[in-house]
């Protein structure tokens, strides 16, 4: 059971970081645009799509760093280490196509930007009643673009 989970989970991550790679070599504004849509559309499908939702839930909430688990656990590291680069890369093209400040620190905007996507997948995932993520993705990843503005994140 373990292999077929770590087996399903490197077939997700991984069409996920593919999708993410493709987007970041065009280096266009519209690349930035499908960026922002691809995060949207992650959130919606989250909140439609059931064996989608139920492997993140999994992913998110039941897994723990054991040695039973340490297959699982790599991958995951892996693809956060991943994650974290392609978002370095992803705001640096924002700037690049003005998008975002040029000022921006990117090492802590990337830090605030997968803070902001886990915690809002993470709550929703821990209680998928408590607000419509489907309805709100939208304004939830523009929400979290916006934060990119702020004054704390810019150098001086």
């Amino acid at each position: 059971l373990r292999l077929l989970y770590e087996s399903v989970q490197q077939s997700h991550l991984a069409v996920m970081h593919e999708e993410m790679h493709r987007m970041l070599e065009d280096d266009s504004p519209q690349a930035w645009d499908t960026l922002v849509q691809t995060h949207i559309g992650f959130l919606q499908r989250l909140a439609e799509d059931e064996a989608f939702h139920q492997f993140f839930a999994i992913l998110h909430l039941k897994c723990e760093e054991t040695s039973d688990m340490e297959g699982i656990t790599v991958i995951l590291r892996n693809y956060r280490y991943l994650w974290h680069r392609q978002t370095i890369q992803a705001l640096r093209m924002g700037q690049r196509h003005g998008r975002l400040p040029a000022t921006l620190q990117v090492e802590k905007a990337c830090v605030l930007q997968i803070s902001a996507f886990l915690g809002l997948v993470t709550a929703w995932l821990s209680e998928p009643d408590s607000f419509d993520m489907r309805s709100m993705a939208h304004d939830m990843v523009h929400a979290s673009i916006d934060m990119l503005h702020s004054p704390v994140l810019q150098s001086a």
